[in-house]
């Protein structure tokens, strides 16, 4: 049995999903994102394909928590939680209306093989169902790394502390999204948590550089100097998410 979580699209959960400043660990937005959209899921939820009944234009009804059937769908060996519709496509207007930013999660102990499989799967997933045949922007954030702006010293020994096969596997599945880079189906590469000393490293391995380094800071004032200048050298944007009031940054 394969087994698909969705976001759906993050953007909508607004403050409840971002990850909150005291959080060291990168994958929180994607945990508090499954969270909102399953919980969404069970509450209101349209007729599906596991109903008895198939009608498309049934009202949207009440779910128990306990039936997870009833918000879910499965196709062959693989179960959709919750379902999604791949009948209509997950956007409402011309695809030119759209900047397309997808985040990928790396879970940890991996070889950098199956990441690779994730990494197709994860993007013709998103593909097939928004309808569109590629995204603008794909962000990749690796397991164990984690950005503190007003930590530099440990930044740099855990730069400084990844493992050879660690690296090597980033490196590997860096391949694998240059590879999608060039055959038109992602049109930007971003990276997420690296600081300077990582990036370093990182950069003279790769052929298609990141245009995107995300980090998660208090507010613009604190990123670090060094990595502004170096991002800045290198004519590449840092994507900042932080709780600010009202709003979401991107600098």
């Amino acid at each position: 049995m394969k087994l698909v979580l969705s976001t759906s699209n993050i953007v909508s959960g607004g403050p409840s999903v971002v990850r909150r400043i005291s959080s060291a660990k990168s994958n929180v937005e994607l945990l508090n994102s499954l969270r909102f959209n399953f919980v969404a899921a069970q509450q209101i939820e349209p007729s599906h394909a596991n109903d008895d009944c198939l009608d498309t234009h049934s009202p949207p009804r009440k779910l128990w928590y306990s039936n997870y059937t009833t918000w879910t769908s499965q196709v062959d060996d693989t179960l959709y939680v919750p379902a999604i519709d791949f009948s209509t496509s997950g956007l409402t207007e011309d695809r030119s209306q759209y900047d397309i930013t997808v985040k990928l999660f790396y879970l940890p102990g991996i070889p950098a093989s199956r990441r690779c499989e994730h990494t197709y799967s994860a993007i013709d997933l998103v593909l097939k169902e928004l309808h569109v045949d590629s995204i603008d922007l794909l962000i990749v954030s690796f397991p164990g790394i984690s950005f503190d702006a007003d930590d530099e010293e440990e930044e740099e020994e855990a730069a400084n502390g990844d493992t050879e096969s660690e690296f090597n596997n980033m490196v590997q599945t860096w391949r694998t999204l240059e590879s999608l880079h060039e055959r038109g189906m992602i049109a930007q590469l971003g990276l997420a948590e690296f600081d300077k000393d990582r990036l370093e490293k990182f950069l003279p391995h790769t052929k298609v550089r990141p245009s995107v380094d995300q980090i998660n800071v208090k507010d613009c004032c604190v990123v670090p100097k060094d990595l502004i200048l170096h991002n800045e050298r290198l004519v590449m944007p840092r994507s900042e998410w932080g709780r600010y009031p009202g709003r979401h940054r991107r600098c």
